[in-house]
């Protein structure tokens, strides 16, 4: 596990008050007024939880490929993370999950509104992050799918260029 992951992911534990929080990655640098994303990305989405999806693939089976050909992690701990979760029902992205957009986030950006369902699920996310790789985008679409199959719960993946236009690269 990685000391960063407890902050991304599990922010509501540190600072258990907080109502509304936006991660975003020690490589970025925010450029906007913060209550503009909020009000972008949640609050005009009717959303609780938004998050760029990944600028290239939006299917984990084609992520943890491209993560194994670019060393990201080893390729036996991606294969066992992935295998699980096709024994857990997770299948190729397709259209068919629409209004699902994408199974890949670009996770450098993490908008929140701090209500009990969103904490669950950073929680089961982060614990899946911890039992498998740090690869946190081939543990998302697993994590999104068992809890949006039990309750009505609104997401925002928005577009990648979208998250280019309230961060850069520092």
């Amino acid at each position: 596990m990685y000391l960063w992951q407890v902050p991304k992911l599990l922010l509501h534990r540190i600072f258990p008050n907080v109502r509304y929080s936006i991660w975003i990655d020690g490589k970025l640098r925010l450029v906007v007024d913060p209550y503009q994303i909020l009000e972008k990305f949640l609050w005009r989405q009717n959303a609780n939880f938004a998050i760029s999806r990944h600028y290239r693939r939006f299917d984990v089976f084609v992520e943890a490929e491209a993560n194994k050909a670019a060393g990201k992690y080893d390729n036996s701990s991606i294969d066992e993370q992935v295998d699980f979760y096709k024994q857990e029902g997770l299948t190729p992205y397709s259209e068919a999950k629409f209004p699902i957009t994408s199974d890949v986030p670009e996770g450098c950006v993490l908008v929140k509104e701090h209500i009990p369902i969103t904490n669950l699920f950073t929680c089961l996310w982060f614990n899946e992050v911890d039992r498998f790789t740090s690869r946190d985008q081939l543990s998302f679409a697993i994590v999104r799918d068992k809890i949006m199959a039990k309750v009505d719960w609104n997401i925002n993946m928005f577009l990648d260029c979208e998250r280019r236009n309230f961060v850069i690269q520092v």
